[in-house]
């Protein structure tokens, strides 16, 4: 839930329909992944490189706060 809601922040702050910016099956792949660095990302299939380059390091970051 965390995770979609920083989603949808994102998106909002970038104006982008959250689903074209991460659709919710990546989410919840990351969810029970999570990722901890730029290479856990890029073993996640659903990931697109551009997703990865672009919103992957402050993705990490917000991973890394949540319990």
């Amino acid at each position: 839930k965390k995770l979609k809601i920083w989603r949808d922040e994102l998106a909002a702050n970038i104006s982008i329909d959250p689903p074209l910016l991460m659709k919710n099956a990546v989410i919840s792949t990351i969810a029970v992944k999570m990722p901890k660095n730029s290479d856990d990302l890029l073993s996640i299939p659903e990931m697109k490189t551009w997703q990865i380059k672009t919103i992957g390091a402050d993705l990490i970051k917000f991973l890394n706060t949540i319990d």
